[in-house]
């Protein structure tokens, strides 16, 4: 399938761009979420805008996966029957937009069990269309102790950023913030505190 998807993108997109030179740009899940985009028997209408909007996207589930912990993947049935009508890929999707939502909005309230049923339902979607973040292929390529480094890193700054604000040296305060996006990390203010994402 990988050396299909190649071959048809390579000739849509001509031969001076390769999959390799968009790899470059996003990751393989990045990737393959922006490809089911489209049912598999309409043309996709490939731009890079397109592709980092989707990549974009596919950060905020991850991201709010991350967050919800590690829960054991289920197939929600409402998934199950889209998959059953001719691999309806696109409208899983919008399926998982929406648990997406549900998941963030009971985050913010405290609902675990509500955050626990998002987040599985949202992995067993994600480990069927082979994006899974938590699978041991995406997991071999984190560092681990890096990661921690970085959130110990954001944290202090947002530390800071949130004393600023408390002192009302506003300059300083959207100093840092934009410091922290410079770095290509996105900041949400949120009742419990600021909560950081790449």
């Amino acid at each position: 399938m990988g050396d299909s998807v190649g071959e048809k993108m390579s000739k849509s997109l001509g031969n001076s761009l390769q999959v390799k030179e968009i790899l470059k740009k996003v990751r393989g899940a990045e990737l393959r979420w922006y490809l089911g985009s489209a049912h598999y028997r309409s043309m996709l209408e490939f731009s890079f805008e397109a592709l980092e909007e989707s990549a974009v996207a596919y950060r905020r589930i991850e991201n709010f996966l991350k967050r919800a912990g590690n829960h054991e993947p289920i197939i929600d049935s409402k998934f199950a029957d889209l998959m059953n009508d001719d691999l309806a890929v696109p409208q899983a999707l919008a399926l998982v937009s929406e648990w997406l939502s549900q998941g963030n909005t009971a985050l913010t309230h405290g609902k675990s069990a509500d955050v626990a049923s998002a987040a599985a339902k949202i992995r067993g979607v994600l480990t069927v269309l082979g994006c899974d973040p938590f699978d041991a292929a995406f997991a071999a390529s984190e560092n681990s102790e890096l990661t921690q480094a970085i959130d110990g890193l954001i944290s202090l700054l947002l530390e800071q950023r949130e004393a600023a604000r408390s002192r009302k040296d506003f300059a300083a305060a959207d100093a840092i913030r934009d410091r922290i996006s410079g770095m290509g990390i996105t900041v949400e203010d949120t009742p419990e505190g600021p909560r950081w994402s790449l």
